[in-house]
């Protein structure tokens, strides 16, 4: 008995895990697919928008550097990429999304201190709201965001904000009042093209959105030091 004890606890954890600890998911988005971004060949006319890195010696050779990848949809976008550009094999990513979540469903929830406590990683990517810009208003999500950064500031974290496809001004006036500016990676208007269900980048904008955060960990996040990764842009 003991032990189907054990193994029914083991399965009920698994599910905390897929399921955000039986918190209802919200609606289902179109699901991304990180490892179809290994076709990649050169940028569509989302490229125009890059910034200029000045580049800087590599780190010397250390411990891997562990990095978990979690929040709605949007992150898969983010995977293939970072791999990719990760050419010094400094980084070991772990890869989280909650498909359709919001920041409600993520501040109500313990999944997000699941996943750090399962992978303890030196760094978490984080990002949300691509399903909340067609609110009226986000002022009363407030709260669920300062209850976000509260539980990713136990950890170092990066909040990596969504790649708008409707007009963000309210979602970024919120995240810049919760989030520290060295730590708030600000997508809002980038020109990147989409697939077809019109919000989530193609897997060309997909590497243009990467790249430019990749230029922003290394010029102007708080923990630059800690990151090097090689450009995409060519």
């Amino acid at each position: 008995m003991k032990v189907n004890n054990i193994f029914f606890i083991s399965f009920l954890s698994g599910l905390l895990i897929i399921f955000g600890c039986n918190q209802k998911p919200a609606e289902k988005e179109s699901a991304i697919k990180p490892d179809t971004f290994s076709n990649y060949s050169k940028p569509d006319s989302a490229s125009s928008f890059h910034y200029t890195l000045k580049r800087k010696p590599p780190p010397p050779k250390g411990k891997r550097i562990k990095i978990l990848l979690t929040g709605d949809s949007m992150i898969g976008c983010l995977l293939a990429p970072l791999k990719k550009a990760d050419t010094l094999n400094r980084y070991r990513f772990y890869f989280a999304a909650w498909y359709g979540s919001t920041s409600k469903d993520w501040a109500k929830s313990d999944t997000l201190n699941i996943l750090i406590e399962r992978y303890k990683p030196d760094y978490v990517f984080f990002t949300v709201g691509a399903n909340e810009l067609l609110y009226y208003s986000l002022q009363k999500r407030i709260p669920y965001y300062d209850s976000l950064v509260a539980k990713l500031g136990h950890t170092k974290f990066v909040f990596v904000g969504a790649p708008n496809w409707k007009p963000a001004d309210e979602y970024y006036k919120i995240l810049s009042t919760v989030v520290p500016n060295n730590q708030l990676f600000i997508s809002k208007d980038l020109p990147l093209a989409r697939r077809k269900d019109g919000a989530h980048p193609t897997n060309s904008a997909s590497y243009l959105w990467t790249d430019t955060l990749c230029t922003w960990l290394q010029t102007k996040s708080k923990y630059q030091a800690d990151f090097y990764f090689k450009s995409l842009k060519h």
